[in-house]
C-alpha cells in the first residue's frame, strides 16, 4: 500500500516545514475481536500496518480512529475518522465502487466524497487540510 506510506512521509514532511502538526499512533497492534468489525474491509485493515490512530490538529482538523474506536452506524456505516470536529467519515458497506472498495462518505448529510480509500489519503484529505475545501459536501463554483 505504497499511497498510504506515501501520505505518512508526506505528513512527516509538512511537519518538519511547520506547515502541519500531527499525532499518530504506532503501537504494536492487537486487533480486537468485534463482531461489528467482521465487515471491515481488508484493504483499510491494512492501513493498521501503518498506523493505529492519527489526529491532524492544524492546519485544520482531521482524526483517524484506532482500531478499537471504530464503530458501524445502522448497520452499514464504518465510522472511521472525524473532519472538522465533528464531521463523520465512513466507508459505506452496501456500495462498491467499480474498484471493489466502498465509497467514502460523509455521514452526517450521506454526501460521497469519494470512491477509493487511496484518493482519500492522496487527494481529499490534503484538500481539506492544505487548502480548506470543506471536501464532505457539495462545492458551489
Amino acid at each position: 500500500m505504497q499511497y498510504v506510506q506515501d501520505f505518512l512521509n508526506a505528513l512527516d514532511k509538512k511537519q518538519k516545514n511547520k506547515k502541519i502538526t500531527y499525532s499518530i499512533n504506532r503501537d504494536n497492534l492487537v486487533l480486537y475481536e468485534k463482531a461489528c468489525l467482521s465487515k471491515l474491509p481488508e484493504y483499510f485493515q491494512r492501513v493498521f500496518n501503518f498506523y493505529n490512530g492519527l489526529i491532524i490538529d492544524t492546519p485544520r482538523h482531521l482524526e483517524f480512529f484506532t482500531y478499537k474506536e471504530i464503530e458501524i452506524l445502522e448497520n452499514r456505516f464504518l465510522h472511521f475518522a472525524i473532519i472538522d470536529k465533528n464531521k463523520k467519515i465512513c466507508f459505506d458497506l452496501e456500495k462498491n465502487t467499480n474498484a471493489n472498495e466502498c465509497n467514502i462518505i460523509c455521514y452526517d448529510n450521506k454526501y460521497k466524497i469519494t470512491s477509493t480509500f487511496s484518493s482519500f489519503l492522496t487527494n481529499k484529505v490534503w484538500a481539506w487540510i492544505d487548502r480548506g475545501r470543506e471536501i464532505w459536501k457539495e462545492e458551489i463554483y
